[in-house]
């Protein structure tokens, strides 16, 4: 996945998995900085991750990043994108997929 997403000019990918229950850790593939990744699963980011939120409301490509008009997402979305910038991760482009079932396949 990763010389793939390097083909496409995209540094760092993300395959994430929404869990059944908002409380579950998501499994996530990944080749984003390990501290990222768990700073973002501990407090369960995922729930409030305005990236992922979107994604959750359908089939969907979109790009997205701390220099959009955020200012209109609640506090606790707005500190999701703050705190990515801290790990070097300012913007990106997710694809949003479901499968058979409707569970959500991101980024």
């Amino acid at each position: 996945m990763a010389s793939a997403a390097a083909g496409l000019e995209f540094p760092l990918f993300a395959y994430f998995t929404y869990p059944p229950a908002s409380s579950d850790t998501p499994p996530v593939i990944s080749n984003y900085p390990s501290s990222w990744t768990s700073n973002y699963l501990q407090p369960r980011h995922h729930s409030v991750d305005p990236v992922t939120l979107r994604g959750l409301r359908g089939w969907d490509t979109f790009d997205w990043g701390l220099d959009r008009d955020h200012r209109y997402l609640p506090a606790s979305q707005q500190e999701v994108l703050e705190n990515a910038v801290q790990f070097g991760i300012r913007c990106g482009l997710t694809m949003s997929m479901h499968d058979h079932r409707g569970a959500a396949l991101l980024r």
